[in-house]
C-alpha cells in the first residue's frame, strides 16, 4: 500500500469498532451483521471480536428478529465461518429446511422480498460446501438449491432482462429490482463457473443509464426523465441508505 493512503481510513474504522463495542443483540440494525463480519476479518485478535461474533451468533439464533437482510446474514456466515460456534451454524441450516423453497419460473426482482430470499439461500449454498457442512440433509438441500438455480440462471432469468427491457420500472420500485438483479447476476456467475456480465452487458449493462437522464443543476444536464408519478429521478440508483442497495454501482 503506498505510505499516502496508509490510514486513510483510520477514523472511520474505529468509528465502526465505537459503533459496534456494544451492540443490541435483539435489535440489529441494516449492516450491522456485514460490519462486524468485516470487522472480524481485519483483525480477528481485537479484543471486541469476540462480541461481533456473539453478534452474528445472535442473529443465526433467531434470524427473524431485527433489520438483517437474509443476504447480510449469508454473507455475514461466510465470511465467519469456521470461526462461529458449529451448533449455531448446524442449527441455522436444520432450520433453513423448513422454509426454503428453490427458485422457479415464477421468481423475479420484481417480488422483492421474496426473491432476496431465494437469492439469500442460493448463495448460501454457493458458500457452504459439504467440506464445511458435511451432514447429508445439508448436501441434499445444497444440491437441490444449485440445481434449481443453473435452471434458472440458464433458462428463466436471461428471458427477464429481455423482457424487462431498458425502461425503469416504477420510481419506487426500479432501485429495488436493478440492485437484485445486480446481486442476482453476481451470484449466478458464481454458480455457473464464469463471468456472466458479457452476457448482459446489453441488458441489465445498461439500467442504470436512466439515472444520467434525471433532473440536476448542471448545465450541461438539463434532461428530466419522464416518471410516472411526474417527480424528479433520485441521481443515483441508492439516494439513502437501504440494505445492500449501495452495491448496485
Amino acid at each position: 500500500m503506498p505510505v499516502s493512503h496508509q490510514g486513510a481510513r483510520a477514523a472511520e474504522y474505529q468509528a465502526l469498532r465505537a459503533q459496534l463495542a456494544h451492540p443490541l443483540l435483539d435489535e440489529r440494525l441494516p449492516g450491522e451483521l456485514l460490519a462486524a463480519a468485516f470487522l472480524h476479518l481485519v483483525d480477528p485478535s481485537d479484543p471486541g471480536n469476540a462480541t461481533w461474533l456473539r453478534l452474528i451468533t445472535a442473529a443465526l439464533d433467531n434470524p427473524g428478529r431485527g433489520a438483517a437482510d437474509p443476504l447480510e446474514l449469508t454473507l455475514a456466515l461466510d465470511w465467519c465461518w469456521p470461526d462461529l460456534p458449529a451448533e449455531a451454524r448446524q442449527d441455522f441450516l436444520f432450520r433453513l429446511h423448513k422454509r426454503t423453497v428453490a427458485l422457479t419460473p415464477a421468481d423475479s426482482p420484481l417480488d422483492p422480498r421474496r426473491f432476496r430470499e431465494r437469492l439469500a439461500q442460493l448463495a448460501l449454498a454457493v458458500a457452504i460446501d459439504e467440506t464445511d457442512e458435511p451432514s447429508p440433509s445439508w448436501t441434499e438441500l445444497r444440491q437441490q438449491l444449485l440445481d434449481s438455480g443453473r435452471t434458472y440462471f440458464t433458462h428463466t432469468f436471461p428471458t427477464f432482462v429481455q423482457w424487462r427491457t431498458l425502461s425503469p420500472t416504477s420510481p419506487a420500485a426500479a432501485a429495488r429490482d436493478e440492485c437484485d438483479t445486480v446481486l442476482a447476476i453476481e451470484i449466478a456467475g458464481r454458480l455457473l463457473g464464469h463471468d456472466l456480465w458479457p452476457d448482459y452487458a446489453d441488458g441489465a449493462g445498461r439500467w442504470l443509464e436512466h439515472y444520467v437522464l434525471a433532473a440536476s443543476e448542471h448545465p450541461a444536464l438539463q434532461h428530466e426523465f419522464i416518471r410516472d408519478d411526474g417527480t424528479e429521478a433520485p441521481l443515483t440508483p441508492a439516494p439513502a441508505w437501504r440494505d445492500l442497495l449501495p452495491l448496485t454501482a
